[in-house]
């Protein structure tokens, strides 16, 4: 049974990216590129900082039963006595093993150009603004949600549980089967809210400028940055709310407090 938490029943109206703003790597140019041009990054599941995401448990016990239908369905003119003879071959320890081996390659192989994009519906947790936005000194993106979709592309919550997805050595590898395993992490990530674009190509794909709605700024944002990020919103062409996020006094958590628009005027 898939453990859903309650968030995952509704699609929230905005969604959010942490985004870092250190020039270490390509954190910098990927984030103003959002800003400027339009254009988001989709990696693929290798580039994920989970090494478990998008793994899977392929099972090679079946009974031999559900083996006798499978050959049966696809093999209707076939004598008893050749069914018989296709299950003992493929009962053996040796076959099922190879079995498994080739669906898990398969589904790798099949999955290795997908772009898949996460996202959040938290805006204010104070972990992923120090993994994702550079110890609060980047930014989070705020994007509009329309008819449970973004992008152009539908939007998957991510389901989270204690075990891998499973999948037999006899069972078939359905579009629904694949959404879902796609969209399963460990629960220890269960903090995130985290939803999920799954697109056919990795890399840059440009998305709808209005659908930047938003930009929050980092409690420990730079000055410099802070005012790269501003320059960038006023040559926007639709307006865009900016928000500080602020250390709250009594307890920990962050405030985040809208201070203007910002637009190409």
């Amino acid at each position: 049974m898939l453990e859903t938490p309650e968030f995952t029943m509704r699609v929230p109206s905005h969604l959010y990216k942490y985004r870092s703003l250190s020039l270490l790597g390509e954190n910098y140019e990927r984030t103003k590129g959002i800003l400027t041009d339009n254009k988001i990054y989709f990696p693929t599941y290798t580039e994920f900082n989970d090494p478990f995401d998008c793994n899977l448990h392929v099972s090679h016990i079946v009974a031999p039963e559900a083996l006798r239908r499978k050959f049966r369905q696809l093999n209707p003119d076939k004598s008893e006595s050749d069914i018989d003879a296709m299950v003992a071959a493929a009962s053996s320890t040796s076959e099922l093993e190879k079995r498994r081996k080739d669906i898990r390659s398969g589904i790798h192989d099949a999955q290795k150009n997908l772009g898949i994009l996460t996202m959040s519906a938290r805006r204010d947790h104070i972990v992923m603004w120090s993994h994702y936005a550079d110890s609060h000194r980047g930014i989070c993106l705020e994007f509009a949600v329309s008819d449970s979709m973004l992008f152009g592309c539908s939007l998957t919550p991510i389901i989270y549980q204690k075990e891998y997805p499973k999948l037999n050595v006899c069972d078939e590898m359905t579009l629904p089967w694949a959404k879902e395993y796609l969209s399963i992490k460990s629960y220890d990530w269960s903090y995130e809210e985290e939803w999920r674009i799954i697109y056919r190509e990795h890399g840059f794909h440009g998305f709808p400028s209005n659908e930047l709605t938003g930009v929050i700024l980092g409690a420990r944002i730079s000055q410099e940055n802070r005012q790269m990020v501003l320059a960038c919103l006023s040559a926007r062409q639709y307006p865009v709310r900016v928000y500080d996020a602020r250390e709250k006094e009594n307890e920990f958590g962050l405030d985040i407090i809208h201070f203007g628009n910002y637009r190409h005027t």
